[in-house]
């Protein structure tokens, strides 16, 4: 048994979703002081799909069409603090470039060209971004 493990309690599954408009910028939410790529946790008997559109519009007001799989994330960088104990993280993420509606007024909620991100996103989610670039852009990251 690893230390990852044994030092967990628990195992969670959340989604994140990766807006990209037709300028190629990345949709990010404000928490606090720190930039994140949409996303929350997979409620009981809840589809992920279902899970990423859901999120998606509860964290920015916006519908989207389709969406694609980037990947799933896992692993001990995917390790956090959750209530008084640690947790570990199952992620997909998925990618949107159909997004329709109006953000919510209450939520700070920006585009980010993909130079700007790594300055201002948290790195666990700086991975899923780096995952899609190089998904999207596959000569440039041979």
């Amino acid at each position: 048994m690893s230390d990852v493990s044994k030092s967990c309690s628990f195992v969670v599954v959340g989604v994140h979703v990766l807006a990209v408009n037709e300028k190629g910028q990345v949709l990010l939410k404000q928490i606090g002081d720190r930039w994140e790529v949409p996303g929350a946790l997979l409620g009981l008997g809840e589809e992920l799909e279902d899970a990423a559109r859901r999120c998606f519009f509860e964290e920015t007001g916006l519908v989207m069409g389709s969406m694609r799989l980037v990947g799933v994330f896992s692993g001990p960088k995917y390790r956090f603090q959750f209530d008084d104990e640690l947790a570990y993280l199952v992620t997909a993420v998925y990618a949107t470039s159909e997004i329709y509606g109006e953000f919510f007024k209450a939520n700070r909620i920006q585009y980010f060209s993909l130079s700007q991100v790594s300055t201002v996103v948290e790195k666990v989610h700086l991975n899923f971004i780096e995952t899609f670039r190089k998904q999207s852009l596959p000569g440039v990251y041979q």
